[in-house]
């Protein structure tokens, strides 16, 4: 993992986009709050989904991490681009390259 200065703002147009909030506001308990980077959705005090946008070479990335199960994961990351495992052994994340203007 990189420093600091590697994270960027969260587009609120991809939380937006990505309906997270408004899937997430239905959910009974989830409320949304800043993380350590970027946003999260929480219940209980378990992350449910994690949006962090992050400064690469080739420009942002915007990564969306959720828990899966092991047959869910397997079949997300083997499907490839855009999903990778994403933090911890239950974790899928699906990545969105941003456009440079």
């Amino acid at each position: 993992m990189g420093s600091g200065a590697d994270y960027l703002e969260v587009p609120s147009a991809i939380v937006r986009r990505a309906r997270v909030r408004a899937a997430c506001a239905h959910l009974p308990e989830a409320y949304e709050e800043p993380a350590f980077a970027g946003v999260r959705w929480r219940i209980r005090g378990n992350t449910l989904v994690h949006v962090v946008t992050r400064n690469h070479a080739q420009g942002p990335i915007t990564y969306m991490t959720v828990h899966a199960s092991e047959v869910e994961l397997d079949a997300l990351v083997a499907t490839g681009d855009p999903f990778l495992p994403g933090w911890g052994p239950d974790g899928a994340a699906r990545r969105r390259h941003h456009r440079l203007v």
